[in-house]
């Protein structure tokens, strides 16, 4: 999950990892490595979340499909029974509980981090007069859209390439107002 105060973030008063003495959100996870015993691990952890591609999501300035999925149960928090015992040595245990399976998404990753370059390309993308699909699947698995089992939305997204369709203005909208919904 990515820190920050939007409505396609995580806020720091948001619960993502529970432990019997320790809530940790997404700004803790620096303390969340070193708890499971990982502080070797701290220059990557550090590289992601300091990542500027990651941290301003800019858009890549060519004609873009984006696809997400929704309507599963996704996880948003989760919780252990024990407090962790910090072991570089050790698999840190897996969560005994999903404390908020209340989030909608493809069982990966939730909607609202799918939504957020939907707010940030749209206008860009516009400008460059690049092509921009953004559309939500309700009941698409994760990555499900690369494979032709991924339904309609392989196959969707496949002509709108293979016959450089222009795809409607509207998706960009349509899925943003699915967003809002969802979110309610």
């Amino acid at each position: 999950p990515r820190a920050g105060e939007s409505n396609v973030t995580y806020s720091k008063d948001e619960v993502i990892g529970r432990t019997p003495s320790r809530n940790y959100t997404a700004f803790d996870v620096h303390e969340l490595f070193h708890d499971i015993g990982f502080d070797d691990r701290d220059e990557m952890i550090t590289s992601v979340v300091n990542d500027t591609d990651l941290m301003e999501l800019r858009h890549p300035g060519v004609n873009t499909y984006v696809t997400f999925g929704y309507g599963l149960g996704t996880g948003g928090s989760y919780g252990w029974k024990h407090d962790f015992v910090p072991n570089k040595n050790i698999i840190p245990p897996m969560p005994n509980e999903m404390i908020n399976a209340t989030e909608t998404g493809d069982t990966v990753v939730p909607v609202r981090s799918s939504m957020r370059a939907a707010f940030l390309w749209e206008e860009p993308l516009k400008q460059l007069g690049k092509k921009f699909f953004y559309k939500g699947y309700n009941g698409q698995a994760h990555a499900y859209c690369v494979v032709p089992e991924g339904g309609s939305c392989f196959f969707e997204v496949l002509d709108l390439i293979c016959n450089n369709i222009t795809p409607p203005q509207s998706s960009v909208e349509d899925a943003k107002a699915l967003f809002s919904k969802l979110m309610k």
